[in-house]
């Protein structure tokens, strides 16, 4: 689904986890397409998950694709 766009950053950071960062970075693209004020301060702000370490993973993979800080 397009819009799903926190299940499409758990995508890229699998992706980039994973080490497939051409497909990482073409999901990316697809999130700013759709949402161009995506960063990873906004992601980190009003994102629900609360356990510190998994939240830590999941922006270090975003951040590894590309997402802007």
């Amino acid at each position: 689904v397009p819009e799903a766009t926190t299940a499409r950053r758990y995508l890229i950071a699998a992706l980039a986890s994973a080490g497939d960062m051409q497909a990482a970075r073409g999901e990316l693209a697809a999130l700013l397409q759709r949402q161009p004020n995506s960063t990873i301060r906004r992601t980190r702000d009003g994102h629900p998950l609360r356990n510190e370490r998994l939240l830590r993973r999941l922006l270090d993979a975003l951040q590894q694709a590309g997402m802007p800080s």
